[in-house]
């Protein structure tokens, strides 16, 4: 089966930094694929490298996407060709209301019909929304805002989500609703990559999972066996 999202020994650098050294990975179609590992392993620069949120650096073929190389492309030809990304943070647009910011998800979709279908299935997946629609996002709280990026990142229809640290900042119960709504999504048919750093957490709601320390693939596998494996024990899943 030919992978939906795949990096080949890809690399990128910060100036004289070399923050990835080199990785690949793969992502099947309808898989939910988990990316672990320590603050500044290299993580967010790999899904903002995929999105096309950081410029490439003269390397061709490196990112494929359905079999295609989109590695230099802009991030609006990307998110066209049907990869979302939630961003760490959220970052939604404060001074919008909760519909307006849905909105600016569809700005690529020319049958505004369309959009007003799909905003409706995301307040019925996030009912407090709908409540809420005519609130300002950045009168929101964490959880709320969270439920919102995750929405706003469903109306282009995207074939492949990249979430980058959705626990981050949110209570535990909150945390439980975001990632019921997760697997909701991958059930429904969406390809996930997804970055968090509760490792326990992803690792039970992935399929497989990379282990990114110091900016190269340490180990992968399946889920289970990593939850297992008393490296990753040792150094992700103690007090988790």
């Amino acid at each position: 089966m030919a992978a939906l999202l795949e990096l080949k020994d890809f690399h990128y650098s910060y100036g004289a930094i070399h923050v990835l050294k080199g990785i690949s990975l793969y992502v099947n179609k309808g898989e939910t694929v988990a990316l672990i590992g320590s603050n500044g392993a290299g993580k967010t620069t790999t899904l903002r490298a995929i999105s096309g949120l950081i410029p490439s650096q003269g390397m061709k073929n490196h990112i494929i996407y359905d079999g295609k190389p989109i590695q230099g492309k802009s991030g609006d030809k990307i998110t066209a060709m049907g990869i979302s990304h939630v961003f760490e943070g959220r970052h939604v647009f404060p001074k919008l209301t909760i519909e307006e910011n849905l909105f600016t998800g569809g700005y690529l979709i020319k049958n505004k019909k369309e959009v007003h279908e799909t905003i409706a299935k995301v307040y019925e997946r996030f009912p407090r929304l709908k409540e809420r629609r005519t609130q300002l996002a950045g009168t929101l709280s964490g959880g709320e805002q969270q439920m919102l990026a995750i929405g706003r990142a469903l109306i282009c229809k995207p074939r492949i989500i990249l979430f980058d640290e959705p626990s981050l900042g949110l209570a535990p119960l909150i945390v439980k609703e975001v990632f019921k709504a997760i697997k909701e999504i991958k059930a429904e048919g969406t390809t996930i990559l997804l970055v968090e750093q509760n490792s326990k957490l992803a690792l039970k709601t992935a399929d497989r999972a990379y282990v990114l320390k110091n900016g190269e693939i340490a180990l992968s596998g399946n889920c289970n066996d990593l939850l297992e494996n008393e490296e990753v024990q040792k150094a992700y899943l103690s007090g988790k």
